[in-house]
């Protein structure tokens, strides 16, 4: 349990320097659990960070797998062109991205990509004079002329504001390098519907046996029911504490929890406002 724990909480570090730290608030959104071990932690996780649901896909250990044989086909192409927002060459900005999405159209036409799934994308690296490093800001397509400059400073002051929570309006802005992105866009991912039934996850039900959960901040055994993934159903609801095997991960979810199986097959397990506070105070007494 200590293990879990360390590794619980390393993980929880990470969820808060890409959410908290960044200006958002974990209870906007919900915690997919994904990968092997994901579904093993993500309750706790999401019980300590706030977020009020996890969201299990079917086949948790292949998904980055699937999302790849999903993604659009992507080629970027960039050039350097130092350029001052306060002195933009605007002829020469423009001819340089041509000559980007000349190159990006040619590559799109060999993939045999038709021009109805066809996306030609603008981007400017961006930052403020005297700065060492860069953020990436979509610009808009057309003439460059004082009102797509203006445009391509807001964008990036929201951009700096976003990551480093400040903005300096005041200051002008370089653009070191420009970037075109050719995408071929592909199909769309077709969720299918799975067979629905009653909230009883009886039919799923393999065994049930004693394990161990920190309740309250203690260790305890526990009478635990363990069932086959393949066999919960859309509309089956499975009580805490539960562990649901399957060949790809485990995913557990804790005392005083519940999940549910939706329409897609994906568990969704509520993680109500009691639980964010009993497992932020076993944290607290833990590192007590």
């Amino acid at each position: 349990m200590g293990a879990i724990q360390i590794a619980s909480h390393s993980m929880v570090q990470s969820i808060e320097e890409n959410s908290v730290r960044k200006g958002f608030d974990p209870r906007d959104f919900a915690l997919v659990a994904e990968g092997g071990a994901g579904p093993m932690f993500a309750a706790n996780i999401a019980a300590e960070v706030g977020t009020p649901a996890v969201i299990v896909p079917p086949y948790p250990g292949v998904t980055a797998a699937l999302g790849l044989l999903v993604t659009d086909s992507v080629y970027e192409y960039v050039t350097t062109t130092y350029q001052r927002m306060s002195q933009l060459n605007a002829a020469e900005l423009q001819a340089r991205f041509e000559e980007l999405e000349a190159q990006a159209r040619e590559q799109l036409d060999r993939d045999g990509i038709p021009e109805d799934r066809r996306v030609i994308q603008r981007v400017a690296d961006c930052r403020y004079l005297g700065q060492g490093y860069e953020l990436r800001v979509e610009a808009d397509s057309g003439a460059l002329d004082a009102d797509w400059a203006a445009k391509l400073a807001a964008k990036f002051h929201d951009a700096h504001e976003r990551e480093y929570s400040r903005r300096f309006e005041e200051s002008d802005i370089e653009i070191p390098n420009i970037r075109v992105r050719g995408i071929g866009l592909i199909e769309p991912l077709q969720m299918r519907e799975v067979k629905r039934a009653g909230e009883s996850p009886a039919a799923a039900l393999r065994h049930e046996r004693e394990a161990w959960f920190r309740v309250d901040g203690e260790l305890r055994e526990l009478p635990t029911k363990f069932y086959d993934r393949a066999l919960l159903v859309a509309g089956n609801r499975v009580d805490g504490p539960a562990v649901i095997n399957q060949y790809d991960t485990t995913t557990v979810i804790p005392p005083g929890l519940t999940a549910e199986i939706d329409r897609f097959g994906n568990i969704v397990i509520r993680i109500e406002q009691s639980a964010h506070t009993a497992a932020v105070g076993a944290t607290d007494a833990a590192t007590a």
